[in-house]
């Protein structure tokens, strides 16, 4: 037998063994992988369990039809957690707003309670989608009516009064013993500035980010929007929102309907609310999300 035929039979060999010992080879890479991929999902689930603003919002809309004003939102829906029983958040924008990015919005919430002591509580949106540099709308209950308050703050302590041009005028509202809703304009609200900072939610991508938070506890100083203390948050969380059917030619007309302010009284700073909350529930560094 010649050298060449000898090298042809050991190469074929050793293929032969080769294909031999693949499946045990296959075996064991198949096992490893799934070892990876269950630690890597254990890691994630260990993560959002730690992150409750890792719930994930669904970011398609539903469409919802206030039955008083016929006006037409899309709606997110977030679920309750650590005792509060979630909100509803809805949006209407001008005609024109997912080809021009637009300034305003007629919104509606919806604050949920688990009962009438939690009914009390707060909700906050973030319209830049962070807590830090972005509009909030805070808004509570307070003796049968909601109350508002804008706020911003460029770091995680106890938001201060926004002053830039942005207003919040009513069109409806409701309170009972399972939270509260609001139907509103803001005017000047999708783009914001103070002390220097800027920013602005673009509608013309058809999505914007979104912040929420909400607390069980009342507003100390309820009144006074401007003066009051909060309670910090109990959930709080982030979610991506596609703009589906917000922007409709009937904006100008639900617009017209906004025009009730809420009266405040602010002549008494520490506010009629005795049940001040503890030195570890004031508002400290958790995050809108």
């Amino acid at each position: 037998m010649s050298l060449a035929s000898n090298e042809r039979e050991s190469n074929c060999n050793r293929f032969m063994a080769g294909m031999l010992t693949r499946p045990a080879l296959l075996s064991n890479l198949f096992i490893l992988t799934m070892m990876l991929l269950n630690r890597t999902f254990a890691a994630i689930v260990a993560v959002c369990t730690l992150l409750s603003g890792c719930l994930a919002q669904d970011p398609l809309p539903t469409t919802y039809k206030d039955p008083k004003t016929g006006i037409s939102f899309d709606t997110w829906n977030v679920p309750g957690s650590s005792g509060t029983g979630g909100l509803t958040f809805g949006m209407a924008l001008p005609s024109t707003a997912l080809e021009d990015d637009a300034t305003e919005f007629i919104g509606y919430l919806h604050c949920a309670a688990n009962n009438a002591t939690t009914a009390r509580g707060w909700c906050g949106i973030s319209l830049g989608g962070s807590m830090v540099d972005s509009l909030l709308l805070i808004a509570y209950p307070d003796r049968g009516r909601v109350r508002t308050s804008l706020r911003f703050t460029s770091g995680y302590t106890m938001p201060g009064v926004y002053t830039g041009n942005a207003t919040v005028t009513q069109i409806s509202s409701a309170v009972n013993a399972t939270g509260f809703s609001l139907t509103f304009h803001c005017r000047d609200c999708l783009h914001w500035s103070q002390n220097g900072t800027t920013g602005s939610a673009s509608t013309s991508g058809s999505m914007l980010d979104f912040g929420y938070a909400q607390s069980i506890e009342a507003p100390v100083n309820p009144s006074c929007p401007d003066g009051i203390r909060l309670a910090r948050h109990d959930s709080q969380g982030t979610w991506t929102a596609l703009l589906d059917s917000a922007a409709s030619e009937s904006y100008d007309k639900w617009r017209a309907l906004a025009n009730h302010t809420v009266p405040t009284n602010c002549t008494n700073t520490r506010g009629r609310n005795s049940s001040v909350p503890s030195p570890s529930r004031l508002f400290g560094n958790r995050l809108f999300g």
